[in-house]
């Protein structure tokens, strides 16, 4: 079955039917990591559009048409639970001066002697 998909530019405001080869899906790895968006190149402007995918339908379509799929890896850091407060802008400026003194032992303040 041939499939023309619809597709409107967010910078030129038009619409194009566009061949599904010309749609990108982007897909993350592990599926969970977030949700999926695909791009084009509008006919009009000339001009990379993103757009996320809103919902199921769109996929879909986009899947039954057969358009390319890229997989983007997410770093397994990124996935994990993390505790505690955020850190916080003086946070980082407290680092910064405890970084350049150079009279602190770092091995006991981190724990590191053990």
């Amino acid at each position: 079955m041939a499939y023309s998909l619809r597709v409107r530019c967010s910078d030129c405001e038009s619409e194009w039917y566009v061949d599904p080869q010309d749609i990108t899906l982007h897909l993350w790895r592990p599926s969970d990591a977030g949700r999926p968006w695909y791009t084009f190149v509008c006919a009009g402007c000339e001009q990379e559009q993103v757009k996320k995918v809103n919902n199921p339908r769109v996929y879909e379509m986009l899947t039954e048409a057969q358009c390319p799929i890229e997989y983007h890896a997410v770093s397994p850091d990124l996935l994990e639970e993390h505790k505690g407060d955020e850190i916080s802008y003086d946070d980082l400026i407290d680092l910064h001066f405890a970084l350049r003194d150079d009279t602190r032992d770092w091995t006991k303040e981190l724990n590191l002697d053990d």
